[in-house]
């Protein structure tokens, strides 16, 4: 009966340690004055490898790096402090500008923080589930996609994944984080 009624509790309990986890991985990526790592996205759109830099209110620095699928080497760079109309994009010899509201920059990681874009993704879905998983906390959020985020114990993401009907759509991966470094995103 003891062991019943311990069950119980600890049942009771979990989707409130889950809350309490995920509040600190919110407030790390929310609190955080910029963050650079590299990541691979595997997806809709391709393979491919980015490094990835930004710094609060709204410098961001994509590079796409060798090993992607194409446009290797290109870097976009978005300054909100000097538009947001458009982005700097550069390839080569060559720079350009896209306006923000381009099918293929509009509502991305180049005009929106990735970290801070997942987070909006997963919160829409509800509180999460967690669960642990090769030493990572496994956050689980369910809508009509399943949003899966691994977290190690310094409340880093390292995983992200977005699945519907059981395949996945699409999974990031993430590689070297830090944190509030001062790192100014540039070309």
């Amino acid at each position: 009966m003891r062991v019943i009624f311990l069950f119980f509790c600890f049942s009771l309990c979990l989707p409130v340690l889950a809350e309490g986890e995920w509040e600190a991985v919110k407030n790390k990526i929310l609190q955080s004055r910029d963050y650079c790592f590299r990541y691979q996205y595997k997806g809709p759109a391709g393979q491919f490898r980015f490094s990835y830099a930004y710094r609060a209110p709204g410098l961001i620095r994509a590079e796409i790096l060798p090993g992607s699928q194409r446009h290797s080497g290109t870097v976009v760079l978005y300054d909100s402090t000097r538009s947001t109309d458009y982005v700097t994009v550069r390839s080569g010899m060559i720079q350009l500008r896209r306006s923000t509201r381009s099918k293929d920059v509009a509502d991305t990681s180049l005009i929106t923080p990735l970290l801070h874009q997942i987070l909006s993704k997963v919160e829409a879905c509800g509180g999460p589930s967690l669960s642990r998983l090769e030493g990572l906390q496994l956050y689980e959020f369910k809508a009509t996609q399943q949003h899966q985020l691994w977290v190690d114990e310094q409340k880093d993401v390292r995983r992200y994944r977005v699945s519907e009907k059981g395949k996945t759509v699409e999974e990031l991966e993430f590689e070297s984080i830090q944190w509030n470094t001062g790192v100014v995103p540039n070309f």
